[in-house]
């Protein structure tokens, strides 16, 4: 299993989006994503965006936010 924690956001917030195995080879920086049936989850106090098996990451049109970016980051956690 891979596990990435990823920077989302738009003009609203940011969040962090934990992406799981074939979701970490979508989320690039500077890409657009839709996330459907997203959830929150609480991880050791902080709030967690996760898609599961009955939601979906897509790739979308690219999109236009002002003083914010859409994915600054992933941050690849190993295994243990």
């Amino acid at each position: 299993m891979r596990i990435a924690e990823c920077l989302v956001g738009d003009e609203t917030g940011m969040i962090i989006f934990t992406a799981r195995n074939e979701q970490v080879d979508l989320m690039k920086e500077g890409t657009t994503v839709t996330f459907r049936n997203a959830k929150i989850d609480m991880f050791k106090g902080s709030m967690r965006l996760v898609v599961d098996k009955w939601g979906r990451v897509e790739i979308a049109e690219p999109a236009n936010f002002t003083n914010i970016l859409m994915m600054q980051k992933c941050f690849f956690a190993p295994m243990i």
